[in-house]
C-alpha cells in the first residue's frame, strides 16, 4: 500500500485517505491564488513572491494536506489562513528563501505545520549600511566605512536562527547594531543590541514562547546593551602586614568583588574590618556591619567587621563578598564567613553607601598590626 513521506516523516497512506490510487499532483504558481478543498495532496511550486489563501478548515476537512515550495522569484511567499484562523498558532506563514517548503495539514478545525524545510545556511557579506536578515543567514561583517545596522527577521518561527561573525576584527572600528524590530531579546528588555568588540561571533535564535530572540555565544550583555566577551577574573594578592592592607586602582564602579583571607593574624585584640571607598578616600561611616557567632554579636558603623572578638593567637581565614545593589546610589551589600583556629565560624553581613563610585578597598587592623597571612581581592572587569 503506497505511503507518502515528507523528508523522514510519514504524512499519509492510501488507507488513511481512502484513496488506493493516491497521487501528488503538482501546480506552478506565479501570482496570488487560493487553495481549494479539491486540491488535497497538491504540491504548489511558487516561482515568485505571492500570497496564498487557505480554505476554511471545516471546508478542507480532516486529513487534508498540501505542500508549498518556493522555487524562485523575488519577495516572500505568504500563506494566509481564513479570517480568524491560524497556522500552528500563527496568523500567517512566510517562505522567505528560495528552496524553503512547508507541509500543511488540516484536522477539520485548524491548520497545523507538520514540517518545514529551508536550504542550508547562506553566507551574506556586508560592509556597512543597513541589512535585514532572513532566517538561516550567516552574516559575515567585513570592515566598512560606516556602522552597520542589522535587523532580524520580522516574522520568525520557533528555532529560526541568524548567525553573525566578524571576518576581519572590524567591530571595534565599525560597530554593529542589531535590531529586533517590534520584538525584544531574551534577558534584555530592549529591542536593540550593539557589538563593538572585534572577532565576536553570535547567533540569534527565535523563542516563540517568549516571542523574543535569544542571543547565544561566548559573551555577556552589559547594562548599556553592548555584547562583550566574558570578563576575565582579575586577582590581586598581598601579605597581611602593617596597620592596613590596601587594594587601590580597582575599576571604577566595580559591581562585585571578593576578599579572601588565609591565616591572617594581628598582634592585638582589636577586631579587624573592611572599608571601601572612591577617589575622595575611604568611607568611614554609613556602614551597618554585623558579625555574629552563637549568642555573641558585634556591630559597627565604620566598616565590615571580621569577627566578634580578637586575640593575637587567632588565625582567621574565609571569604567576604561585596555586591552593588543600586549602581546609581553606590549602595553595596556584603556577607561572608570567617573561621578561626578556635573552631569558631563567624557569619558576617551588612550594607554601606558610598558618595562616589568604588575604586578601592582596604582591610584595617584598627590600631593593631597585621603580622601574618595573605589577603586577596578578585573581581570581574
Amino acid at each position: 500500500m503506497p505511503s507518502i513521506y515528507y523528508g523522514d516523516k510519514l504524512i499519509a497512506n492510501a488507507a488513511a485517505l481512502n484513496n488506493p490510487s493516491l497521487t501528488m499532483p503538482g501546480a506552478e504558481r506565479s501570482g496570488d491564488f487560493s487553495i481549494t478543498p479539491a486540491q488535497v495532496g497538491t504540491v504548489f511550486r511558487c516561482t515568485a513572491g505571492l500570497t496564498i489563501s487557505l480554505p476554511d478548515a471545516a471546508s478542507a476537512g480532516n486529513g487534508y494536506w498540501c505542500v508549498v515550495v518556493r522555487t524562485g522569484g523575488v519577495g516572500d511567499v505568504a500563506i494566509i489562513p481564513a479570517s480568524g484562523a491560524e497556522i500552528a498558532g500563527r496568523s500567517e506563514f512566510r517562505l522567505t528563501q528560495i528552496g524553503q517548503s512547508i507541509l500543511l495539514q488540516c484536522d477539520g478545525t485548524r491548520w497545523d505545520l507538520v514540517s518545514s524545510h529551508q536550504e542550508p545556511t547562506r553566507r551574506r557579506v556586508v560592509r556597512g549600511g543597513n541589512l535585514t536578515a532572513k532566517a538561516g543567514d550567516l552574516i559575515s561583517v567585513a570592515l566598512g566605512v560606516e556602522p552597520t545596522t542589522l535587523t532580524l527577521p520580522s516574522d520568525p518561527l520557533e528555532g529560526d536562527t541568524v548567525r553573525i561573525e566578524d571576518l576581519v576584527g572590524g567591530f571595534a572600528l565599525s560597530p554593529l547594531t542589531i535590531s529586533a524590530g517590534s520584538m525584544s531579546f531574551v534577558g534584555f528588555g530592549g529591542n536593540q543590541l550593539n557589538i563593538n568588540t572585534a572577532w565576536l561571533d553570535v547567533s540569534f535564535v527565535f523563542d516563540s514562547v517568549l516571542s523574543a530572540w535569544r542571543a547565544l555565544g561566548n559573551f555577556i550583555i552589559d547594562s548599556n546593551a553592548i555584547l562583550k566577551p566574558p570578563s576575565p577574573l582579575m586577582r590581586a594578592e598581598l601579605d597581611a602586614v602593617g596597620s592596613a592592607v590596601e587594594f587601590t586602582g580597582l575599576p571604577s564602579g566595580l559591581e562585585r568583588f571578593r576578599l579572601a583571607f588565609f591565616n591572617v593574624s594581628t598582634d592585638g585584640i582589636i577586631i579587624p574590618s573592611v572599608q571601601i571607598g572612591g577617589l575622595g578616600g575611604y568611607a568611614v561611616s554609613n556602614y551597618y556591619g554585623v558579625a555574629s557567632y552563637s549568642n555573641a554579636q558585634y556591630a559597627i558603623g565604620t566598616g565590615c567587621p571580621l569577627s566578634v572578638q580578637m586575640l593575637p593567637s587567632y588565625l582567621f581565614k574565609g571569604i567576604v563578598d561585596f555586591e552593588i545593589v543600586n549602581k546609581s546610589q553606590n549602595h553595596y551589600a556584603f556577607s561572608g564567613n570567617i573561621s578561626f583556629t578556635t573552631n569558631a565560624t563567624i557569619s558576617i553581613g551588612g550594607r554601606v553607601s558610598l558618595p562616589e563610585p568604588l575604586d578601592r578597598v582596604r582591610v584595617i587592623a584598627g590600631g593593631d598590626l597585621f603580622d601574618s597571612g595573605e589577603i586577596s581581592v578578585s573581581y570581574l572587569v
